[in-house]
């Protein structure tokens, strides 16, 4: 079923204009105008319907809907020529065709950043860092692990001022060195002690 040359920006809610038969395998919207193919429509053709062969290239889209990745029916997937902005909104199509997209979309090598930090770049080459994104698992990790370092400091920073007089004792009784104020170790060493207490 080819829609191709339309003056088409916008395709959203049922394929407006397009009514797709039961036996409809291929659909080609290639050079026309679109900017915008909404979630539920990409749901529909690629969940919902026999079609299997998808063809969007040279279209004026800068960012292509997530559900393109999980369009279980479509088994050839046409994208080049739309002018595709290169950002952290774009890793999931990264992941995509690093992994089962590759065997889905066709012509990698002429799907490339028009916008970005990668300009003139085939997106499958490159990798969330290359356009200053990190994954959100990651990102969290990063998060998690940075709290929780500063949680142990804070705790040993604590324990340091709450054992400080048993801590400086252990020493003094082990190498013979009283940390802290000079004038105070002065004292200190002129005085006796009975016992030590130490809880290592």
């Amino acid at each position: 079923m080819l829609f191709e040359n339309t003056n088409l920006t916008k395709i959203c809610g049922v394929y407006p204009y397009i009514t797709i038969s039961s036996n409809v395998t291929y659909i080609s919207l290639k050079h026309s105008q679109i900017q915008t193919i909404c979630p539920e429509t990409v749901d529909r053709i690629g969940k919902n319907s026999s079609v299997k062969w998808l063809d969007l290239s040279y279209n004026n889209m800068s960012k292509l809907p997530h559900g393109l990745s999980s369009a279980k029916n479509i088994e050839k997937l046409w994208l080049e020529g739309n002018p595709l902005f290169c950002d952290c909104e774009m890793t999931w199509m990264i992941d995509w065709l690093s992994n089962s997209g590759k065997e889905i979309v066709q012509n990698l090598d002429t799907i490339t950043c028009a916008y970005g930090k990668e300009i003139g770049k085939p997106i499958y080459l490159l990798k969330p860092y290359d356009m200053g994104c990190y994954h959100s698992q990651t990102a969290m990790f990063i998060v998690i692990c940075t709290v929780a370092m500063m949680i142990v400091i804070m705790v040993f920073v604590l324990g340091l001022i709450v054992h400080y007089v048993d801590i400086r004792l252990v020493v003094y009784k082990k190498f013979g060195v009283l940390i802290g104020n000079p004038d105070v170790n002065e004292k200190i060493d002129e005085m006796e002690f009975d016992a030590f207490l130490s809880y290592w």
